[in-house]
């Protein structure tokens, strides 16, 4: 069974800042879906620095998967078959292995919603054997994916090698 993210309860969501507590964004490119924010990366342009998360790195979630899921359909934004949707893209990795999980969820109930809307996920991770099996299952959703790669050796800038990233398994870390 496959880790997943802790689930944070009313008042730890109180206490966050007010834009790391929007878990769908308003882009000129689409509405951007996140309900998990937290990355243990820790590079030091992540945007998710400008929502008053610097010191979260250990994902966590707002809200369950199906709760997340329904959140663009019923945003006032959103037009079925037209909207694009960015997710996991503010505030985490979404194919870390411990946010992977929630990914594939997030990605199936839009597909089974028969949605044809253009969904782009961006991720530094490689793709396991078992993720293109169930992105293959989609049949409704465009689907784009996206794998960055930066070069920067800074350690201070990129502190974590994409290997790290890819074996970070959703140990505990520093709060």
């Amino acid at each position: 069974m496959a880790i997943r993210v802790a689930l944070l309860s009313r008042d730890q969501i109180d206490k966050l800042p007010d834009r790391a507590r929007e878990v769908v964004e308003y882009r000129k490119s689409g509405l951007s879906l996140n309900h998990i924010q937290g990355c243990p990366l820790d590079c030091a342009y992540c945007i998710r620095h400008t929502y008053g998360l610097w010191d979260q790195r250990v994902p966590r979630a707002l809200m369950s998967d199906a709760q997340a899921a329904e959140e663009p359909v019923t945003h006032r934004y959103f037009q079925p078959h037209v909207t694009p949707v960015q997710v996991f893209n503010r505030a985490t990795d979404p194919f870390l292995p411990v946010v992977r999980p929630h990914t594939l969820a997030v990605l199936e109930d839009l597909d089974e919603r028969g949605l044809t809307n253009h969904v782009l996920v961006i991720t530094r991770h490689q793709m396991k054997p078992e993720d293109i099996e169930r992105l293959n299952q989609l049949q409704h959703i465009k689907l784009t994916l996206l794998f960055t790669y930066s070069g920067i050796d800074d350690k201070d800038v990129e502190p974590y090698p994409s290997s790290v990233a890819a074996g970070w398994k959703g140990e505990k870390q520093d709060d």
